[in-house]
């Protein structure tokens, strides 16, 4: 089990955001219960995990659904099946998209590209194409549009594509390691930066299998 030692002072919007070890210990035992899982969750993942809720308001429990979804296949998950990484420095590990309510608007974008929504607009102006401009067929045409961008994210979310952020992870000897969360946009060298240092604190036998991917 993985001991806390740690102090972080974490610079928020000008404000210093303090983590002590009993807030990692407090966070880890309320949303993971299984010790067997939380053996496997490194301090860098607590901590990511800690800073995104005390920040942005994201719900740790929408983590740990997917962290259950990977544990177990009888548990259903809303995004994207994990996914090997296949390009160095991140070749041989692993990562799994986490959904949340903070990243419905990028969702959204993504459901609304490739001509989507200007094929949902069309479809309910030739609906409504020649009939009179009152106030009853302006709002139902309103109406069939936001229905449309609606069902637009719906399918996204019925064929598991709602994607936005990474919990990255290693899978050894058929037992997934949780390392970091991390945003699409973080530079592949830094992500790897912190899977190693995350190793060697916490799981120091998984660093020569990681490097050995390479």
């Amino acid at each position: 089990m993985i001991r806390f030692t740690n102090t972080y002072q974490i610079d928020r919007n000008n404000e210093v955001l303090t983590v002590t070890p009993k807030d990692l210990e407090a966070l880890s035992v309320f949303f993971i219960r299984d010790e067997n899982i939380r053996a496997r969750c490194s301090e860098r993942f607590l901590l990511d995990l800690y800073l995104y809720a005390n920040t942005v308001g994201l719900n740790p429990s929408m983590i740990f659904e997917e962290l259950r979804a990977l544990e177990c296949t009888v548990t259903e998950s809303r995004t994207k099946q994990e996914t090997k990484f296949s390009k160095l420095p991140l070749k041989g590990l692993w990562h799994k998209h986490f959904f949340s309510s903070q990243f419905i608007a990028k969702n959204m974008q993504i459901a609304n590209s490739r001509g989507n929504i200007e094929s949902v607009i069309k479809k309910a102006f030739e609906k409504y194409e020649g009939l009179d401009s009152t106030v009853e067929n302006c709002k139902a045409l309103a109406r069939d549009i936001s229905l449309g961008n609606h069902e637009l994210f719906e399918k996204r979310s019925e064929r598991n594509q709602l994607t936005r952020e990474w919990i990255v992870f290693a899978k050894v000897n058929s037992e997934n390691y949780y390392m970091c969360i991390e945003f699409h946009e973080t530079d592949d060298q830094i992500i790897y930066d912190k899977v190693i240092k995350s190793c060697k604190e916490n799981f120091e036998h998984l660093v020569p299998i990681i490097e050995s991917y390479a």
